[in-house]
C-alpha cells in the first residue's frame, strides 16, 4: 500500500515538473518572439515614421485652425 502512495507521489512530481518545464520554455520562447518582432517593426517604421509625423502635424494644424475660425464665427454672430 505504501509503495502505491510513493508511485502516485512520484508521478505527481514528474507531471508537475513536466508542466513547469514546458511553461518555462513557453515563456522564454514568447519573450524571444516578442523581441524579434519588435526588432523588425522598428526597422520597418523608422523610414516611414517621420513622413507620417509631418502629415499628422499638418493635419492637426489645419484642424485647429478651422476650429478656431468656427469658434470666432460663432462668437461674432451672437
Amino acid at each position: 500500500m505504501v509503495s502505491m502512495v510513493w508511485i502516485g507521489l512520484e508521478m505527481a512530481i514528474i507531471g508537475m515538473g513536466t508542466v513547469f518545464v514546458f511553461l518555462t520554455v513557453l515563456i522564454f520562447l514568447t519573450l524571444l518572439m516578442s523581441k524579434i518582432v519588435t526588432h523588425f517593426e522598428k526597422q520597418k517604421n523608422t523610414s516611414s515614421n517621420q513622413h507620417h509625423k509631418i502629415i499628422s502635424d499638418q493635419l492637426l494644424t489645419k484642424i485647429i485652425h478651422t476650429a478656431i475660425q468656427q469658434h470666432r464665427a460663432t462668437q461674432q454672430g451672437s
